[in-house]
């Protein structure tokens, strides 16, 4: 399964738990603490492409932020999810976004 993250999806906090719920059909995927539990499990088969977050501001900036941590925590977990990085540096001043 593969998962397009970008800036358009961070628009929406209700709407970014939607796609990701769509994506894990028999799991109820609607908080930060529900995507770490799915995205830890050992499952080889999840990928995560982050791409294009220029257009992030305000409370969709820090909503991102906050995804791309439980992201890195959950891949620190599970060395098989793999995050691929299309070129996002940063979120903030706070957070810089590795490159795997």
């Amino acid at each position: 399964m593969t998962l397009l993250l970008d800036d358009a999806i961070f628009q929406n906090e209700d709407n970014f738990f939607y796609y990701i719920n769509n994506n894990f059909g028999d799991r109820d995927v609607f908080d930060t603490d529900a995507l770490f539990n799915v995205l830890s499990d050992d499952d080889p088969d999840i990928e995560v492409i982050l791409s294009d977050f220029d257009d992030l501001k305000g409370e969709a900036k820090e909503f991102a932020s906050e995804i791309l941590k439980v992201l890195y925590d959950a891949k620190n977990a599970n060395p098989n999810l793999k995050i691929i990085n299309m070129g996002v540096k940063s979120i903030n001043s706070k957070m810089e976004v590795p490159n795997d």
